[in-house]
């Protein structure tokens, strides 16, 4: 299933991705895991249903990890570009401005830099968000960690 629900990603059949998707807990014991979920996001990122389906993977506890490192932090490992980019969307909406209130300086996207990516994977999580920081003209400090994008605090509102 999560093959196939890649496969219709690369074939821009996002509309049969999340058909074969919702059908998986239905067939034969098979569930819908992290990596059934990075596949339909990869897919379905930029469509109006992508919000809602990151929304019920948080619900599942499917991305769990993202606040492992605390709640100033996004730990995006694991996750497929497009589901990095909902993650992203999802934090500053939600998480961020209750951070806000505490007033820190620094928020931390961690991107990882491709250590433990496959040879085969070509995708770039941290590009994709870099490219989204840079398109919501959000203020970033300069970082040392290569695996790491730091928003600048004290300039957002």
């Amino acid at each position: 299933y999560n093959a196939t629900i890649s496969a219709c990603e690369r074939g821009d059949q996002w509309q049969l991705a999340l058909l074969i998707f919702s059908a998986m807990p239905d067939s034969i014991g098979m569930e819908q895991s992290i990596v059934s979920f990075n596949s339909l996001l990869q897919a379905v990122h930029d469509k109006p249903c992508g919000a809602a389906i990151f929304k019920l993977a948080i619900d599942r506890g499917v991305y769990a990890h993202l606040h492992q490192l605390g709640p100033s932090f996004l730990d995006l490992h694991d996750l497929s570009p497009g589901a990095a980019l909902l993650a992203v969307r999802w934090w500053l909406a939600k998480v961020v401005p209750e951070q806000l209130a505490s007033d820190p300086t620094r928020l931390t996207l961690v991107t990882g830099w491709g250590r433990g990516r496959k040879g085969w994977d070509t995708t770039d999580v941290k590009a994709a968000v870099a490219g989204l920081l840079d398109d919501l003209q959000l203020p970033r400090l300069p970082e040392s960690n290569p695996g790491r994008l730091v928003l600048d605090a004290t300039q957002l509102e």
